[in-house]
Protein backbone atom coordinates (compact mmCIF):
# COMPACT_ATOMS: atom_id res chain seq x y z
CA UNK A 1 0.00 0.00 0.00
CA UNK A 2 2.79 2.15 0.88
CA UNK A 3 4.52 1.31 -2.72
CA UNK A 4 1.49 2.44 -4.67
CA UNK A 5 0.98 5.41 -2.81
CA UNK A 6 4.21 6.75 -3.15
CA UNK A 7 3.80 5.69 -6.91
CA UNK A 8 1.12 7.81 -7.03
CA UNK A 9 2.38 11.14 -5.75
CA UNK A 10 5.39 10.82 -7.72
CA UNK A 11 3.22 10.59 -10.90
CA UNK A 12 1.34 13.60 -9.72
CA UNK A 13 4.29 15.72 -8.96
CA UNK A 14 5.61 15.05 -12.44
CA UNK A 15 2.47 15.63 -14.34
CA UNK A 16 2.31 18.97 -12.15
CA UNK A 17 6.28 20.18 -12.93
CA UNK A 18 5.60 19.75 -17.10
CA UNK A 19 2.24 21.49 -17.45
CA UNK A 20 4.23 24.48 -15.24
CA UNK A 21 6.86 24.69 -17.38
CA UNK A 22 5.03 24.61 -20.55
CA UNK A 23 3.03 27.39 -19.37
CA UNK A 24 6.27 29.48 -18.26
CA UNK A 25 7.15 31.93 -21.87
CA UNK A 26 10.18 31.52 -23.55
CA UNK A 27 13.30 34.07 -23.50
CA UNK A 28 13.50 35.69 -27.26
CA UNK A 29 16.66 34.44 -29.51
CA UNK A 30 19.21 37.39 -29.75
CA UNK A 31 19.96 38.26 -33.42
CA UNK A 32 23.22 37.17 -34.59
CA UNK A 33 25.46 40.33 -34.68
CA UNK A 34 25.94 41.98 -38.64
CA UNK A 35 29.43 42.39 -39.28
CA UNK A 36 31.00 46.03 -39.26
CA UNK A 37 31.61 47.19 -42.80
CA UNK A 38 35.16 49.13 -43.63
CA UNK A 39 33.08 52.56 -43.49
CA UNK A 40 31.30 51.85 -40.50
CA UNK A 41 33.76 50.70 -38.37
CA UNK A 42 36.46 53.17 -38.74
CA UNK A 43 36.33 56.75 -40.90
CA UNK A 44 38.44 57.08 -43.52
CA UNK A 45 42.26 58.09 -43.66
CA UNK A 46 43.78 60.72 -45.43
CA UNK A 47 46.45 59.60 -48.31
CA UNK A 48 49.88 60.42 -46.91
CA UNK A 49 51.31 63.47 -48.68
CA UNK A 50 54.82 63.39 -50.05
CA UNK A 51 57.45 64.81 -47.94
CA UNK A 52 58.29 68.32 -49.16
CA UNK A 53 61.73 68.75 -51.25
CA UNK A 54 64.34 69.63 -48.92
CA UNK A 55 65.42 73.39 -48.90
CA UNK A 56 68.78 74.23 -49.35
CA UNK A 57 70.70 75.30 -46.40
CA UNK A 58 70.50 79.02 -45.73
CA UNK A 59 73.83 80.79 -45.80
CA UNK A 60 75.58 82.52 -43.31
CA UNK A 61 75.57 86.64 -43.12
CA UNK A 62 78.99 86.55 -44.23
CA UNK A 63 78.48 84.08 -46.87
CA UNK A 64 75.16 85.74 -48.00
CA UNK A 65 77.09 89.30 -48.16
CA UNK A 66 79.91 87.42 -50.56
CA UNK A 67 77.62 86.27 -52.74
CA UNK A 68 75.53 89.69 -53.14
CA UNK A 69 78.96 91.40 -53.40
CA UNK A 70 79.52 88.72 -56.36
CA UNK A 71 76.00 89.48 -57.95
CA UNK A 72 76.41 93.11 -57.95
CA UNK A 73 79.43 93.31 -59.11
CA UNK A 74 80.42 94.49 -62.97
CA UNK A 75 82.25 90.96 -63.55
CA UNK A 76 78.93 89.15 -63.67
CA UNK A 77 76.83 91.55 -64.85
CA UNK A 78 79.15 91.79 -68.26
CA UNK A 79 79.14 87.98 -67.97
CA UNK A 80 75.42 87.98 -67.98
CA UNK A 81 75.29 90.84 -71.05
CA UNK A 82 77.41 88.46 -72.54
CA UNK A 83 75.38 85.45 -72.41
CA UNK A 84 72.02 87.34 -73.60
CA UNK A 85 73.89 88.02 -76.36
CA UNK A 86 75.14 84.50 -77.10
CA UNK A 87 71.54 83.70 -77.01
CA UNK A 88 70.25 85.76 -79.78
CA UNK A 89 73.51 84.78 -81.88
CA UNK A 90 73.73 81.06 -81.37
CA UNK A 91 71.93 78.22 -83.58
CA UNK A 92 71.64 74.98 -81.31
CA UNK A 93 69.09 75.75 -78.89
CA UNK A 94 65.56 76.85 -80.55
CA UNK A 95 63.77 79.75 -79.72
CA UNK A 96 61.03 78.07 -77.55
CA UNK A 97 64.08 76.82 -75.44
CA UNK A 98 65.67 79.61 -74.75
CA UNK A 99 62.92 81.15 -71.76
CA UNK A 100 63.65 77.64 -70.02
CA UNK A 101 67.47 78.02 -70.51
CA UNK A 102 67.18 81.26 -68.45
CA UNK A 103 65.03 79.94 -66.05
CA UNK A 104 67.57 77.63 -65.27
CA UNK A 105 70.08 79.67 -65.53
CA UNK A 106 68.40 81.36 -62.59
CA UNK A 107 67.77 79.20 -60.75
CA UNK A 108 70.88 77.64 -60.53
CA UNK A 109 72.76 80.67 -59.43
CA UNK A 110 70.59 81.33 -56.36
CA UNK A 111 71.08 77.93 -54.82
CA UNK A 112 74.87 78.16 -55.30
CA UNK A 113 77.29 79.31 -52.44
CA UNK A 114 79.65 82.50 -52.84
CA UNK A 115 82.14 79.65 -53.41
CA UNK A 116 80.25 77.65 -55.94
CA UNK A 117 79.17 81.32 -57.52
CA UNK A 118 82.46 82.64 -58.41
CA UNK A 119 84.29 79.04 -59.72
CA UNK A 120 80.65 79.16 -62.15
CA UNK A 121 81.47 83.21 -63.03
CA UNK A 122 85.16 82.23 -63.70
CA UNK A 123 84.21 79.22 -66.00
CA UNK A 124 81.24 80.88 -67.82
CA UNK A 125 83.70 83.79 -68.99
CA UNK A 126 86.15 81.48 -70.60
CA UNK A 127 83.33 79.57 -71.99
CA UNK A 128 81.94 82.82 -73.77
CA UNK A 129 85.35 83.93 -74.41
CA UNK A 130 85.38 80.68 -76.37
CA UNK A 131 81.44 80.72 -78.21
CA UNK A 132 82.10 84.65 -79.21
CA UNK A 133 85.60 83.80 -81.20
CA UNK A 134 86.00 84.47 -84.71
CA UNK A 135 85.94 80.53 -85.07
CA UNK A 136 83.24 79.98 -83.25
CA UNK A 137 81.23 82.62 -85.47
CA UNK A 138 82.01 80.51 -88.87
CA UNK A 139 80.81 77.54 -87.41
CA UNK A 140 77.11 79.94 -86.30
CA UNK A 141 77.33 80.99 -89.74
CA UNK A 142 77.34 77.84 -91.18
CA UNK A 143 74.99 76.54 -89.27
CA UNK A 144 72.56 79.01 -89.75
CA UNK A 145 72.56 78.05 -93.53
CA UNK A 146 70.48 75.50 -92.52
CA UNK A 147 66.95 75.09 -90.80
CA UNK A 148 68.10 73.78 -87.56
CA UNK A 149 71.39 71.71 -86.24
CA UNK A 150 69.66 68.77 -86.19
CA UNK A 151 69.69 68.72 -90.08
CA UNK A 152 73.87 68.92 -89.95
CA UNK A 153 74.65 67.57 -86.57
CA UNK A 154 73.79 63.99 -84.96
CA UNK A 155 70.91 64.12 -82.45
CA UNK A 156 73.58 63.11 -79.77
CA UNK A 157 75.60 65.66 -80.15
CA UNK A 158 72.98 68.30 -79.93
CA UNK A 159 71.80 66.78 -76.53
CA UNK A 160 75.08 66.98 -75.64
CA UNK A 161 75.22 70.54 -75.77
CA UNK A 162 74.54 72.12 -72.08
CA UNK A 163 76.09 75.79 -71.95
CA UNK A 164 75.46 76.45 -67.93
CA UNK A 165 77.40 73.03 -66.82
CA UNK A 166 79.85 71.99 -69.58
CA UNK A 167 83.48 72.62 -68.79
CA UNK A 168 85.08 74.99 -71.15
CA UNK A 169 87.14 72.16 -72.63
CA UNK A 170 83.63 70.36 -73.75
CA UNK A 171 82.83 73.55 -75.46
CA UNK A 172 85.92 74.14 -77.09
CA UNK A 173 85.74 70.46 -78.19
CA UNK A 174 82.25 70.31 -79.14
CA UNK A 175 83.02 73.28 -81.32
CA UNK A 176 85.94 71.43 -83.07
CA UNK A 177 83.42 68.68 -84.19
CA UNK A 178 81.26 71.54 -85.78
CA UNK A 179 84.44 72.54 -87.75
CA UNK A 180 85.06 68.39 -88.60
CA UNK A 181 81.67 68.41 -89.62
CA UNK A 182 81.55 71.28 -91.64
CA UNK A 183 84.97 70.64 -93.41
CA UNK A 184 83.76 66.99 -94.12
CA UNK A 185 80.31 68.35 -95.58
CA UNK A 186 82.55 70.87 -97.52
CA UNK A 187 84.53 67.95 -99.33
CA UNK A 188 81.66 66.19 -100.34
CA UNK A 189 80.30 69.44 -101.78
CA UNK A 190 83.25 70.05 -103.67
CA UNK A 191 83.42 66.54 -105.25
CA UNK A 192 80.26 66.63 -106.05
CA UNK A 193 80.90 69.71 -107.63
CA UNK A 194 83.56 68.45 -109.79
CA UNK A 195 81.67 65.58 -110.97
CA UNK A 196 78.75 67.66 -112.23
CA UNK A 197 81.55 70.10 -114.08
CA UNK A 198 83.26 67.14 -115.71
CA UNK A 199 80.24 65.29 -117.13
CA UNK A 200 78.66 68.35 -118.27
CA UNK A 201 82.82 69.24 -120.22
CA UNK A 202 82.03 65.90 -121.66
CA UNK A 203 79.07 66.19 -122.59
CA UNK A 204 79.80 69.38 -124.80
CA UNK A 205 83.00 67.28 -125.85
CA UNK A 206 80.25 64.84 -127.02
CA UNK A 207 78.34 67.87 -129.15
CA UNK A 208 81.49 68.85 -130.86
CA UNK A 209 82.16 65.75 -131.72
CA UNK A 210 78.96 64.91 -133.04
CA UNK A 211 78.67 68.17 -134.94
CA UNK A 212 81.83 67.78 -136.36
CA UNK A 213 80.98 64.08 -137.45
CA UNK A 214 78.01 65.66 -139.03
CA UNK A 215 79.87 68.27 -140.71
CA UNK A 216 82.34 65.75 -142.14
CA UNK A 217 79.96 63.29 -143.54
CA UNK A 218 78.12 66.30 -145.39
CA UNK A 219 81.18 67.40 -146.82
CA UNK A 220 81.90 64.38 -148.43
CA UNK A 221 78.40 63.97 -150.10
CA UNK A 222 79.04 67.10 -151.66
CA UNK A 223 82.02 65.72 -152.77
CA UNK A 224 80.74 62.86 -154.29
CA UNK A 225 78.15 64.84 -155.63
CA UNK A 226 80.50 67.44 -157.40
CA UNK A 227 82.66 64.78 -158.93
CA UNK A 228 79.82 62.62 -160.25
CA UNK A 229 78.80 62.77 -163.89
CA UNK A 230 75.96 64.46 -164.96
CA UNK A 231 72.53 62.07 -164.70
CA UNK A 232 71.24 61.44 -168.53
CA UNK A 233 68.09 63.09 -169.93
CA UNK A 234 66.36 59.50 -169.96
CA UNK A 235 66.82 58.57 -166.89
CA UNK A 236 63.64 58.21 -164.62
CA UNK A 237 63.78 60.75 -161.82
CA UNK A 238 64.34 60.71 -158.70
CA UNK A 239 61.37 61.09 -155.91
CA UNK A 240 62.42 62.85 -152.50
CA UNK A 241 60.60 61.59 -149.68
CA UNK A 242 57.87 64.16 -148.29
CA UNK A 243 59.67 66.20 -145.51
CA UNK A 244 58.42 65.36 -141.78
CA UNK A 245 56.21 66.94 -139.63
CA UNK A 246 56.31 67.38 -136.25
CA UNK A 247 58.51 67.60 -133.63
CA UNK A 248 61.96 65.03 -133.54
CA UNK A 249 63.15 63.36 -130.02
CA UNK A 250 66.97 62.46 -129.43
CA UNK A 251 68.99 62.07 -126.32
CA UNK A 252 71.94 63.92 -125.33
CA UNK A 253 75.33 62.29 -124.30
CA UNK A 254 74.65 63.10 -120.89
CA UNK A 255 71.05 61.31 -120.53
CA UNK A 256 68.85 64.60 -121.12
CA UNK A 257 65.96 64.89 -123.63
CA UNK A 258 66.09 67.07 -126.76
CA UNK A 259 63.25 68.13 -128.85
CA UNK A 260 63.83 69.39 -132.55
CA UNK A 261 60.89 71.26 -133.80
CA UNK A 262 59.83 70.78 -137.24
CA UNK A 263 58.20 73.63 -139.32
Amino acid sequence: MKRAALLSLAIVFLVTTTAWSQGQPRPAAKPAPRPATPAASAPAKAPAKAPAAAKPAALSADEEAKKQAILGSERFHQARLAFEQWLTVQQIYTPAQIPALKARFRHEIAEMTANQLEQFLNQMEEKLNILMSPEAQDARNWLGHFVSAKVVLPPQEVKQWDILNMSPAQVEQQLQMIESRRGSMRSSSQAFSQMRQNEVAAGRQAIQNQQARSQQLRDQATSRMASAPAPSSYAPKLRQPPPRKGNSYYISPWGGVGVMLNP
